[in-house]
C-alpha cells in the first residue's frame, strides 16, 4: 500500500467513482469503500493546513484506512517518518471523550512497537466546529498548529506493511501465557460483544457457548472470561487435551483461575467453583459432560463453553458431538466468532481449496507464505524438515513419536508420519496452541476422492480420523504454513497447482 497525498486524496469527484479513485492512489492489495464523511473531514484538514501555512511536505505520506491484516484493527491516518509517527483519528459526529481516549490509548499499543515517538490526535466533527484532541497519557485540547509541527520532512512512501507484522499482536494464553498475564492484548469487537452478553447475563442464564473455527479466537475469549470471573469469583477452567507448557506456566503464576485437565474432573472437584470455563468441549467424555452439567443445574453454576466441532479429531468425539448436545438444553445461549485473527486470509484460502478442490477463491492468491514441497523418499524429506525446523518451523505430525530422544526414527513404508523427531508435536499435543511457522508431512495415506475432497487412508488407530488430525495440524500456523509431500506425485501436482492458480477442476455430476 503507498501512502496518499491529502491534497490529491479529497479532490472532487463522483461520489459513485470515489472508492476507485482511492483505489488507484493508494494501491492497495483491494479496494474499500470510501466514506464521503471521512474524506470531507479530511479535506477541512486539508483546508485548515493552508490557512496555517503548512508546508507541502505536510500533505505527503499519509496512510488513509490501513487496517492490520489479520487483526482488523483500522487506522483512519498515519504518516511514518524515520524517528516519528502520527496518528489522526476522524470522527464525523459528536463522541464522548471517554471513548476518544480509549481509542488513541489502545492505538498507541499497536504503534508502540514500531519504537518510534507516537502523536495522537482525533478530530472531532462538532456541529459547526472541528474540535482537535491530543492523546500523551491524557486527553487534552490541541490544534491544526500542533499537527504541522509534529510534521517532518522524510516519511515513508509505501509498504506500511512491512511495519505491522500480524504475529506481533497475537497474543495467545497458552503459547504466550506472560504476555497474556500482563493483558498485552485487546479483544476484537466480535470478541467484545460476546464478552459483554455472558458477564452482564442474569443470573438465570448459566449455560453459554462460544462456537468458533480455527483461529477466531475462542480460546483466548474463555480465558479473558475466566480471569475476570476470577478476580471476585472462585474459577476453574477445564481443557480438554494435554497441558503444555503454557498451561503449566498458567496454574503457577495465576493464582485467581485454577486449570484442571478435563481426566481430573468430577463432581466433587467442581464443587468449590462457581463459574467453570471449558475449551475444546468437542473433546470431552460423555461422562465429564454429565458431571459439569450437573453441577451447573444442582449448584447454580456459570458454564462457558468453547468449541469447534470441525476439530473433533476421532469418530467417537463425532459420535458424541457434544455441541449438538448443548445445543439441545433448554436455556443454553450460543455465540458465534466468525471473524479469523490468527490465521492469514491466504493460508486460509489455500486450506479451504486443498481440502475441497471446488472451494476456490474469487480472487487470485498469491500465497506467498505457502510452501508446497517434493520429497521422493525419506531421506530427501528428512533434509527438508531439518532446513525447515532450523527456519523455525514446528514440525507437527499426526501421532506421537514412538521414541522419547535422539534422531529421526523411520518407519515402515506406507506408515503415518513415517520421520520423527524429538521437538517434533503431534496433533494431540498441540490442541488449542498456535505457531508462527509450521511444517507437516503429507504422504501416502492422502488422496482426493471422487468428490474432489481430501480423504485419508485408514490408520494405526481406528477411532481417531486422518483429515481430521491433518485439518487439527495445518490450522495451527499464523503467518507460515510448509508442506512436505512425501512419495505423493498426483496430491503434489494438486498442490503445486492450487498454489500458483492453476487448478482447473470441475465438480463432477
Amino acid at each position: 500500500m503507498k501512502s496518499v497525498n491529502l491534497y490529491l486524496l479529497t479532490r472532487q469527484v463522483a461520489p459513485e467513482i470515489l472508492s476507485e479513485y482511492e483505489y488507484a492512489l493508494s494501491g492497495r492489495d483491494k479496494s474499500i469503500k470510501c466514506r464521503t464523511e471521512e474524506i470531507d473531514m479530511i479535506s477541512s484538514i486539508v483546508d485548515q493546513f493552508f490557512m496555517c501555512g503548512a508546508a507541502p511536505h505536510a500533505y505527503d505520506g499519509w496512510f488513509y484506512a490501513f487496517t492490520i491484516p489479520q487483526i482488523g484493527k483500522e487506522f483512519d491516518l498515519l504518516r511514518i517518518s524515520e524517528d516519528a509517527v502520527i496518528n489522526i483519528e476522524l470522527k464525523s459526529q459528536p463522541v464522548e471523550l471517554r471513548r476518544v481516549e480509549k481509542q488513541l490509548y489502545q492505538n498507541r499499543y499497536y504503534l508502540g512497537h514500531l519504537n518510534k515517538k507516537i502523536y495522537s490526535f482525533t478530530l472531532i466533527h462538532d456541529y459547526e466546529s472541528m474540535r482537535v484532541m491530543r492523546y500523551d497519557n491524557e486527553l487534552k485540547y490541541s490544534s491544526f498548529e500542533e499537527i504541522i509541527s509534529v510534521i517532518g520532512k522524510d516519511f515513508c512512501e509505501s509498504g506500511i506493511e512491512q511495519f505491522f507484522d500480524p504475529c506481533f499482536y497475537l497474543v495467545s494464553p497458552i503459547n504466550t501465557p506472560d504476555r497474556f498475564l500482563e493483558k498485552e492484548y485487546f479483544l476484537n469487537n466480535q470478541q467484545t460483544s460476546i464478552r459483554k452478553s455472558i458477564m452482564e447475563a442474569d443470573s438465570e442464564r448459566r449455560l453459554f457457548g462460544i462456537r468458533g473455527s480455527a483461529g477466531t479466537g475462542k480460546t483466548l475469549l474463555l480465558y479473558d472470561i475466566a480471569f475476570a470471573y476470577g478476580e471476585s469469583r472462585p474459577t476453574c477452567i477445564v481443557h480438554s487435551g494435554m497441558l503444555s507448557e503454557g498451561h503449566q506456566y498458567l496454574k503457577e503464576h495465576a493464582d485467581r483461575v485454577d486449570l484442571l485437565p478435563a481426566k481430573m474432573v468430577d463432581r466433587k472437584t467442581l464443587e468449590k467453583y462457581e463459574i467453570i470455563c471449558v475449551d475444546e468441549t468437542q473433546r470431552l467424555y460423555a461422562s465429564v459432560l454429565d458431571d459439569i452439567l450437573g453441577a451447573a443445574e444442582q449448584e447454580s453454576k456459570r458454564c462457558i463453553f468453547a468449541y469447534d466441532f470441525s476439530q473433533a479429531l476421532s469418530k467417537s468425539e463425532i459420535r458424541r458431538n457434544n455441541p449438538e448436545r448443548l445445543n439441545r438444553i433448554e436455556g443454553f445461549e450460543e455465540f458465534r466468532l466468525k471473524d479469523r485473527v490468527r490465521t492469514n486470509n491466504e493460508i486460509n484460502s489455500f486450506i479451504r481449496n486443498m481440502l475441497r478442490l471446488y472451494d476456490r477463491p474469487k480472487r487470485k492468491m498469491t500465497y506467498e507464505d505457502v510452501d508446497v514441497l517434493c520429497a521422493n523418499d525419506t531421506r530427501e524429506a528428512d533434509l527438508i524438515l531439518r532446513l525447515y525446523m532450523s527456519r523455525g518451523y514446528q514440525l507437527i505430525t499426526l501421532f506421537p513419536s514412538p521414541v522419547d530422544e535422539g534422531d529421526a526414527v523411520v518407519r515402515s513404508e506406507g506408515d503415518p508420519d513415517a520421520l520423527y523427531y524429538e521437538d517434533a508435536a503431534s496433533s494431540r499435543e498441540v490442541i488449542g496452541q498456535e505457531y508462527d511457522k509450521v511444517i507437516v508431512v503429507m504422504d501416502s495415506n492422502f488422496y482426493y476422492n471422487e468428490f474432489g475432497e481430501l480423504a485419508g487412508r485408514s490408520q494405526p488407530d481406528p477411532d481417531y480420523l486422518f483429515t481430521r488430525l491433518f485439518y487439527q495440524n495445518i490450522t495451527r500456523a499464523r503467518s507460515s504454513l510448509s508442506f512436505v509431500v512425501l512419495n505423493n506425485p498426483e496430491v503434489f501436482e494438486t498442490l503445486i497447482k492450487i498454489k500458483n492458480n492453476r487448478l482447473n477442476y470441475t465438480v463432477k455430476q
